[in-house]
């Protein structure tokens, strides 16, 4: 197991990568930098005998990187030149979600005050050159990697033209982000307000050979499953009590998807509880 950890504000200790055995007894730790550069963590992910990291600068500017590296924790590759599409600023974080083929796809988010958009990002797998940089940003945004597609979400909040809450699913191609297809659902029971303020999340992962998407916001909280062609099979919404959401992930094996949730909150709006909610198929009686 590896597991990369953030720079430590307290102890001021440095960002880091480490090796853990079958008994969570530690094999190895690797201080992390960029040139001397302190950097700070922002994902890691292991695909078929390599790791990637996603990391960024702790100056001004916020700068990402991403590193491939050997399961020795040696480096691989190193890159940063990164940014959104049509600016020149620099790419500050980035969330990696999975390699399809010699992708490596990501949601990659600009410098930011409160919230903005982030976009979608995939670069290669053996050079880190970037292959599709999406110019449709969107917040938040969730995606999901396939064997032959990406999938990306987000929603809309009901506006003068739009009565109802919208969410869309769109399937691209993974290497060049050609649009495959693109889905739009409505849903009139859910308050999706546009303010920074007001607890809503959105997140996407598999249930077997099923996606999930759930959107959670104030008052209700819905889901929509589709197969791997983008076609819905079916749409609902959760009478459970939770706040927001903050990661899903499927079990390897097993058509079970488990998202990290918040449950409550405290009175400056921070998480005080948090929980996990488990989805798999239903059974016909």
């Amino acid at each position: 197991m590896w597991l990369l950890e953030g720079h430590d504000e307290l102890s001021d200790a440095p960002a880091s990568l480490a090796r853990y055995d079958a008994e969570a007894q530690l094999e190895w730790r690797l201080e992390l930098d960029s040139s001397g550069q302190a950097v700070d963590a922002s994902s890691l992910l292991y695909h078929e005998g390599a790791l990637y990291l996603a990391l960024r600068t702790r100056d001004d500017s916020g700068q990402l990187i991403l590193e491939r590296r050997a399961l020795s924790g040696a480096t691989t590759w190193t890159r940063s030149d990164y940014a959104p599409p049509a600016t020149s600023s620099a790419l500050r974080s980035a969330r990696l979600i999975g390699v399809s083929g010699s992708t490596l796809a990501m949601v990659a988010t600009p410098p930011l005050t409160d919230y903005g958009p982030s976009y979608p990002l995939s670069v290669d797998i053996e050079t880190g050159a970037v292959q599709w940089s999406g110019e449709d940003g969107h917040d938040p945004l969730t995606m999901t990697v396939g064997d032959a597609h990406v999938y990306l979400g987000w929603v809309r909040p009901p506006t003068v033209e739009l009565a109802d809450t919208t969410s869309s699913l769109s399937l691209h191609a993974p290497s060049s982000g050609a649009q495959i297809s693109l889905g739009e659902l409505s849903w009139p029971e859910l308050d999706w307000n546009s303010s920074s303020q007001d607890p809503r999340s959105l997140v996407s992962g598999w249930m077997g050979a099923q996606l999930v998407t759930i959107l959670a916001s104030a008052g209700a909280h819905g889901y929509a499953i589709h197969d791997v062609d983008g076609e819905r099979q079916c749409q609902g919404s959760f009478a459970l009590e939770f706040v927001a959401l903050q990661a899903a992930v499927g079990i390897e094996g097993r058509s079970q998807l488990v998202a990290q949730v918040s449950v409550t909150l405290d009175d400056e709006g921070d998480v005080a509880e948090r929980g996990l909610l488990v989805i798999e198929p239903g059974t016909k009686d």
